[in-house]
């Protein structure tokens, strides 16, 4: 018989590069995202032992830096990626970028943690290392330039490009989208 999707969260997952975790032990009401961030990279060092900060997707996020995961569909995505394995074959054209298995990804859900390592990233995306803007400071950032306040959430990014310092994609409905230095 075939197993089971690992995504469903039913029967053993086929992919041994794919594991999942319950959020049992989470506050789903009052997630911080940032908080998580180094027991999201210990998951992904368990797939690469030195894999590292290049990508951040969170939606939901309220002002006060949490995400409720039990309204609406909220997730968080974080990816990492290992140094070691971004490294070409020898012989790999250097005028070419290395596509292969150097990410891994974490997906907080509201019924799960999923881990995953990708065999089909571009191996060159930016480190970006731990943010150095709390989400709180990054909201207050927003509002500064006439993001909406009160009772909204928002769709905050944090990403980089060779030779730019990371920054914040923030996008708060209805109508306010910036980007902000992550320079706090």
């Amino acid at each position: 018989s075939t197993p089971a999707s690992p995504l469903f969260g039913v029967g053993k997952p086929a992919n041994p590069g794919f594991d999942m975790a319950s959020t049992a032990d989470l506050d789903l009401e009052r997630f911080d995202p940032i908080e998580f961030l180094s027991e999201a990279r210990t998951r992904a060092r368990k797939h690469q032992p030195d894999a590292e900060l290049i990508f951040m997707h969170m939606n939901g996020v309220r002002p006060d830096g949490t995400i409720n995961l039990t309204v609406g569909q909220r997730l968080i995505n974080y990816r990492f990626r290992s140094e070691k394995a971004s490294k070409p074959p020898p012989g790999y054209p250097s005028n070419e970028t290395f596509v292969g298995k150097c990410e891994v990804f974490v997906g907080i859900y509201p019924d799960r943690i999923h881990t995953f390592e990708s065999g089909n990233s571009p191996c060159n995306t930016p480190i970006l290392g731990t943010p150095k803007c709390s989400l709180v400071q990054v909201w207050a950032m927003a509002q500064k330039l006439g993001a909406p306040t009160g009772n909204v959430v928002g769709t905050f990014i944090f990403n980089g490009q060779a030779g730019r310092a990371p920054m914040w994609l923030v996008q708060i409905e209805p109508g306010f989208t910036r980007t902000l230095p992550d320079a706090c």
